[in-house]
């Protein structure tokens, strides 16, 4: 009985995971893409070792290049 209470609650746990997005604006490309390049590894690697919340949510992560320009960042 204990058992199958265990299953349900982690399958119902499971069902109800949601995935949550999170925005990462970085420059990629242009004169300071070094700097955005291990920002962004270090933001993956951050997601790969802890990827779900401790309710279960998971973690999408969004990249956008800004391109090192000012307009495209703010934009």
């Amino acid at each position: 009985m204990k058992r199958s209470l265990v299953l349900i609650s982690c399958l119902v746990a499971t069902l109800s995971a949601k995935e949550i997005q999170i925005g990462v604006v970085l420059p990629l490309t242009g004169t300071t893409a070094a700097y955005g390049q291990s920002a962004l590894e270090g933001i993956k690697l951050a997601n790969s070792l802890q990827a779900n919340l401790q309710n279960g949510d998971k973690v999408n992560l969004v990249v956008i290049d800004t391109k090192g320009d000012k307009l495209e960042s703010s934009s």
